[in-house]
């Protein structure tokens, strides 16, 4: 068997869909080309969020020499742990993949508060991925007429209950086919999540194309 590139544990069906359409834009991370199957393998832990933060050293352990690195991708809310600084969740994970065999070959990355703040971009495929377009008022002004921002152009305070809301408000069943949608789509540009900038600066750290 091939030695991969990756492998990553996730949360649940939603991340794994977002995650996996968006390696699926090389080039727009600046990074090499990542297939799945062929470069990387994805799982997600039936713990959900805090079976990632608990049991991804346990998880990942048979994977230490097939694969070159490890990513593991959780929600902090509802992982368990919320309380504590963010930082301080993601480095314990870390530390526990690092006893496990993996040295400094892994990364955690926790999003706050949930996966639902990478969907909520500037991007109009988000508005085209849960079936908003063409509808008044536009999205961007919805959210905040209805309470869940408190100005045009920012994101809602609570996303996941934000996007269920505005599914319903166009009769839009929830479905993870939204996440790839979004993940394939959209363009994540001007995107300062903090968890998203890592998963990116991540990916280029260990595949960033080499300048010829």
């Amino acid at each position: 068997m091939s030695r991969k590139k990756l492998v990553l544990l996730v949360a649940d069906l939603d991340m794994e869909n977002m995650i996996k359409a968006l390696l699926g834009r090389a080039d727009s991370f600046e990074i090499e080309e990542l297939r799945s199957s062929r470069d990387y393998d994805i799982y997600r832990h039936p713990g959900r969020d805090p079976g990632c933060r608990i049991g991804a050293a346990d998880f990942l352990r048979s994977f230490v020499e097939s694969h070159d690195h490890a990513l593991v991708l959780f929600d902090l809310e509802g992982c368990g742990d919320e309380i504590r600084p963010i930082d301080d969740v993601e480095c314990e994970v870390e530390r526990n993949l690092s006893l496990s065999g993996w040295g400094g070959r892994a990364r955690a990355i926790a999003i706050a508060p949930e996966l639902e703040s990478w969907v909520w971009s500037p991007s109009p495929h988000v508005a085209e991925a849960i079936n908003w377009k063409g509808h008044d008022p536009r999205i961007a002004d919805w959210l905040c007429t209805n309470g869940w921002t408190s100005c045009v152009g920012e994101k809602p305070r609570r996303p996941k209950e934000a996007l269920e809301a505005a599914l319903r408000a166009v009769g839009r069943p929830r479905s993870p086919s939204i996440y790839s949608a979004i993940g394939s789509l959209a363009s994540f540009t001007r995107c300062t999540d903090r968890s998203f900038l890592r998963f990116k600066n991540t990916l280029k750290s260990w595949f960033g194309r080499t300048k010829s």
